[in-house]
C-alpha cells in the first residue's frame, strides 16, 4: 500500500510540475523527497501492526509476523464475537509492544478441554480485543477484525469445523479440524 502511495505521489508531482513550469526543479525535488519519506516510513512499519476496539479507547501495537492465524468456529468464539466465525491472530508475548486502554478480563473454562481462556474486552464499547490461553500462555491472541488493516493476515486453517455455521464456506484447499487444532503446548512453543 505504501509503495503504491509513494509511486502515486511521485506521478502526481510529475503531472502537476507540467502545469507549474516556474520553480520546476524545486517542486519536483520536494515531491521526490515526500515520496521517498513515505516509502521509508512504509519499510519501517511494514512489520508493525496496530489496532484497537470499536470506540478507540483500547489500542494495541504488535511487531513482526504472527505465530499463527486460525479461523475458529467454536460456540465460545461465536458467542464471544457475535459472529459465526472468529479470526484469531496469535503473537508471542514478546512481540506485543503495547496494549493500552480500559480492558476488563473474563475467564472462561472450556467445556471440552477444561482449560481457561482469559478474554479481555473494552469496558466502554464491549469489543473483544485480546486474550491468553492456558494451552499456550506465552502467546497473546488478538481479534483479526480489531487490527486497523486485518487484510494483511492470511489464513487457511480452521478449527472446530464441526460447529461451523452452514452458510460459511470453507475452501476445499483449507486445513480443517473438527475440534481444536491438535497441538500440544510444547509443539506450539516450537513455532
Amino acid at each position: 500500500m505504501y509503495k503504491r502511495s509513494a509511486a502515486f505521489l511521485f506521478k502526481s508531482c510529475i503531472v502537476k510540475s507540467r502545469m507549474y513550469r516556474p520553480g520546476f526543479a524545486v517542486y519536483i525535488t520536494l515531491c521526490v523527497c515526500q515520496a521517498l519519506l513515505l516509502y521509508e516510513d512504509s519499510k519501517m512499519t511494514e512489520d508493525i501492526h496496530v489496532g484497537g476496539c470499536l470506540c478507540g479507547s483500547v489500542n494495541f501495537k504488535v511487531k513482526g509476523k504472527p505465530k499463527a492465524s486460525i479461523f475458529c468456529h467454536c460456540k465460545y468464539c461465536q458467542k464471544r464475537t457475535g459472529s459465526s466465525v472468529a479470526l484469531l491472530i496469535y503473537y508471542h508475548a514478546d512481540s506485543v509492544e503495547s496494549v493500552t486502554g480500559p480492558l476488563k478480563k473474563h475467564r472462561h473454562i472450556s467445556d471440552e478441554s477444561g482449560r481457561w481462556i482469559d478474554s479481555e474486552f473494552c469496558t466502554n464499547c464491549g469489543s473483544p480485543v485480546t486474550w491468553t490461553l492456558e494451552l499456550i500462555p506465552s502467546w497473546r491472541g488478538f481479534e483479526g477484525g480489531s487490527f486497523d488493516n486485518s487484510s494483511t493476515f492470511k489464513c487457511n486453517v480452521h478449527q472446530w469445523c464441526d460447529n461451523a455455521h452452514p452458510s460459511f464456506e470453507i475452501k476445499a484447499s483449507d486445513i480443517c479440524y473438527g475440534k481444536q487444532v491438535p497441538f500440544t503446548t510444547e509443539q506450539l512453543e516450537q513455532l
